[in-house]
Order: C-alpha cells, then structure tokens, then sequence
C-alpha cells in the first residue's frame, strides 16, 4: 500500500495549506523573567531583584579558608532573616547541613557519610535530632552509581534502583524495585557510536517522563571570593551534634519479570533530532521535535491520543508553551476518518474537514472532502476514478482527477493524476485549465517511497521530501522548502512516523 500511503501524505500536505508555522519568522518575545540574581564576590553576597530592578532579597555567604561554605543567611531588604544554614566539612567533604528558620530554631538536618570520597549515605534528621529517613549508595569501579536505596527511619525499605554500563560508562539498565524487594519495572538504554541515547523501552511501572538515576546530591555553593573575611553569622548558631550514621541491612534484590510498557526513540539529523515515545501497543503517543537554529530555541511538541480501536483520535502540537495545531479526528462506523477538527496558532482559521466515501468492493474510497470555517462551506474536492479497482493498495493507481470548489461551487482547480512506474506526477490547473504546477512520487526499485515533491509552473522546486530506507524500513526523512531549509511546518506528519518506527515493531 506504498502508493497509497504516498497519496494520503500529499493530501495532508493539501488539506494544512491554511496552516503556517511563520510566526516562527516573527520577532517573538523573549520569556520576561520574574526575577534576577547578582553576586558580589568581594562581599560573597547575593542580592535578587525583580523584573522592574527592585530589591526582593540578600544571601550572605561565610566560608572558612579553605573556601568551603560554612553558612548562608537569606534576608529580606529590610534586614529579616527568613533562613540560615550552617555547613560542617572534614577534608573536601561535607559531612553536615543544618537548616534553620527565621527563628534561628533548628528544623532539620542531613548527615553525610563517604568512603573514598563518593558519598555512600546521607541521613535526614528532624530538629530534635530524630532519624526520619535515609539513603545509600554503592558504586562501581570508576564510580558509577551501581545502586540507589532509600530507607524509613526503621531501615525498612522504601524503594531501590540498580542500574548497569557498558565500557563508555552510558547505563545500559535501570532496575526499579518496591519495599518488598521485588522488581516492579526496569528500562533498557541503547546508544549510537557518539554515546547518543537511541532507545529507551520501559517494562513495567515505569514511566517515559520519570527520572531513575538519584545520584546523592551535595548541595552547591558559589565560588569564594576570597576577600570577605568577616562572619555574617551573628546569632552563633551551629552544626548540631551528628548521631551515629544508622546501620543500612544489605539490598538484597530480586529480577521479578515484567511486561512491556512503553518505548522512547531519538533519531537525529544535522538540525537537532526528533524523539518519540510509543506506549504499551506500539503507538507513539508524545513526540519532540528539537531543531534549535529553526524552530527559535523551542522544541515542537506534539502529544497524540487513540480510540479503543487503536485508531489516532487527537494530536496536539505545543511550541513554548502554545498551541501550534490541535487535530481532533472522528471515524465512520466502519472505522474510516470522516472529520478533522483544526484550530491553534499555525492556522488562520479554525477549519473541519468532512470527509465522504464511495464503496469498491470491500472497502470504500474518498469521494469527497470539504472544508469548512465553523458552519461556513470554504473549500470542496471531488474524487474521480478510472479503471476498476480491485483492492486498497490500488487506489493511488486509480485516481483520475481531483476537482477543487470554492464554498459557492465555483471552479477552483483540477488535480490530474498519472501513474508510470515508478512515478506518480499531478499535474495542477486553475479554473481556465492553466497550468500551475505540479507534484510528484518516486519510488525506488523494491517500491518504497523515495521523495515526494512540489513544482511551480516554471519547474521550479517549491519544496521537496527525500526518504532513506534501511531494508524494508524508512530510516530518515528530509523536508526542504525552496531553499533547500528544513520547513518546520513538516516536522510532524504521522503518515510517516508510523514507517520510521516501523523497524522496532515487533
């Protein structure tokens, strides 16, 4: 059914003609800040102020000679103190972190312990000194974390990771596991030969969005200035004594099996690359597109729904936080697409199609689609046919013609197809039956579509698509517009998603 799927991709290149991603090219605002800092490393403050200049409030920072942190005060212009805390090191360790609150009364505080310099465990305790909570770490030989568990203050299990590496140090293995020391989900990390994560497939309870590393995390300072040499700490409040480090019962782990859950895609080109997340079905359900010098700092967005029947029900772009287009897709009781809701900020107008088909044998073929502002008939397509068509797989083949209406019925343009294999041309005319241009299809010797493009009367290229194929699978895609740039308004076409993806089916 390659020319079909060919067919299909140069109708939805026709139906989002309305759409336009230019406001990329618009001088866009820039993201106000709220607030900002300035550090002053003579006096090793820091002072933040809001977005019209006005002082919010002052960090004062004391470090010993060795240049490590021994406390922070956070004050209020007027002088209030909100918070302070104190530090303790032994050697380049941080072995304690108190916090106190405006009161200069003691809330809480973390214990370090470390072996060769890497932490292993860090213990939280409440202001009366009470063990709420800990974690430990276990590393391998060039100090990766091997494994990750958290504990009560009964050193009861809370939860656990253990990951594993291959010999460039990427982690190839996250295991998650519960408070019963069972493995409730794992992920599975493949990379390129530059350490690129390609694949990521979760089993289990894991999720896409969720972070398994939990490295213990030591707080961080600025840099001493070296000049300020005077204490800021004028209560005199101090590291409170340190229990006894709790004794942490050994992780002893088991690899229950899981299922399947979801599976993340990165495939990268000379713009930036695009992402894909597929759920437990193999559907992609979230994609990011990241092309930095094209799409103004802002990944494209795109997060995608479907019906029981496994069938695309929505697809929302999001760039910088807006809406870019929202497609919301309805189906005939046979199961065929017959309406496409549009709206966002990449169109004009808010727009439906409605979509009608004519029956062949045992399945039915586009007959006509329409266009539609709110209640107001805009555009219309009819569909001719030639020759007899014995299957889907056909119906590139067989199209004739697609004649164009205006909302009055009015002669817009024809679309004349022609197939000779291994080229599929339509030829475009206005209303007088001039020539306006052109597309066309190739494919390559086993068939598969190798570019899809658009011509001007003159023979001029409008824009192009180029595919590249490993084995049966479409492994890249290239969309250039005139001047031979990616066009962003293409990033997205989930006709062609589903092929990329097609290789890691099982």
């Amino acid at each position: 059914m390659k020319q079909s799927l060919a067919v299909y991709f140069m109708l939805s290149a026709l139906f989002l003609q309305s759409c336009s991603l230019d406001f990329l090219d618009e001088d866009s605002p820039t993201d106000s800040a709220s607030s900002y800092t300035r550090y002053d490393s003579e006096g090793d403050i820091l002072y933040c102020y809001d977005s019209e200049d006005n002082l919010k409030w002052i960090e004062y920072y004391d470090y010993n000679s060795q240049g490590q942190c021994i406390f922070i005060k956070h004050t209020l212009p007027s002088g209030t103190v909100l918070w302070s805390y104190v530090y303790e090191w032994t050697g380049s360790d941080l072995v304690t972190e108190a916090y106190y609150d405006s009161g200069n009364t003691l809330s809480w505080f973390n214990g370090y312990s470390y072996t060769g310099g890497s932490p292993v465990m860090k213990s939280k305790y409440n202001g009366s000194s009470a063990l709420q909570s800990f974690q430990t770490w276990t590393y391998n030989g060039t100090g990766k974390v091997l494994t990750t568990g958290s504990y009560s203050a009964s050193s009861a299990l809370q939860w656990a990771y253990k990951h594993a590496y291959d010999g460039s140090d990427n982690t190839t293995l996250t295991s998650i596991y519960g408070s019963d020391s069972l493995r409730d989900a794992y992920i599975v990390y493949d990379y390129d030969g530059s350490s690129r994560k390609t694949r990521a497939t979760g089993y289990g309870s894991a999720t896409a969005s969720g972070s398994y590393e939990a490295p213990c995390e030591i707080p961080g300072f600025p840099t001493y200035g070296g000049v300020n040499t005077s204490s800021r700490n004028d209560t005199g409040i101090s590291v409170p004594g340190k229990p006894a480090a709790p004794s942490a019962p050994g992780l002893s782990l088991t690899d229950s099996p899981v299922s399947y859950a979801w599976m993340s895609l990165w495939f990268f080109d000379s713009y930036g690359y695009t992402s894909a997340t597929l759920n437990s079905s193999y559907l992609p359900i979230e994609l990011v597109r990241s092309a930095p010098d094209y799409l103004n700092g802002h990944p494209l967005e795109a997060d995608l729904s479907y019906d029981s029947s496994k069938r695309l029900t929505r697809k929302t772009t999001m760039w910088n936080g807006e809406t870019v287009l929202d497609l919301v897709f309805g189906y005939d009781g046979d199961g065929y697409l017959n309406s496409l809701d549009t709206r966002g900020r990449s169109l004009y107008i808010p727009l439906r199609y409605t979509i009608g088909y004519t029956p062949i044998n045992d399945y039915k073929v586009p007959a006509e689609l329409k266009i539609y502002n709110e209640s107001t008939l805009l555009q219309k397509f009819v569909y001719a046919y030639s020759g007899s068509l014995g299957s889907a797989e056909e119906y590139a083949k067989g199209i004739s013609t697609i004649t164009h209406y205006d909302g009055d019925g009015v002669l817009v343009g024809t679309y004349t197809f022609t197939y000779s294999d291994p080229l599929l041309t339509i030829d475009v005319t206005d209303s007088s039956a001039v020539y306006t241009g052109r597309f066309e299809l190739t494919y390559d010797g086993d068939g598969k579509n190798a570019s899809f493009s658009s011509y001007d009367k003159d023979g001029n290229t409008v824009w192009s698509y180029q595919f590249r194929y490993e084995g049966d699978s479409r492994v890249s895609e290239a969309v250039h517009d005139e001047n031979n740039l990616p066009d962003a308004g293409d990033f997205f076409s989930v006709e062609s998603l589903f092929v990329d993806l097609g290789r890691f089916f099982p």
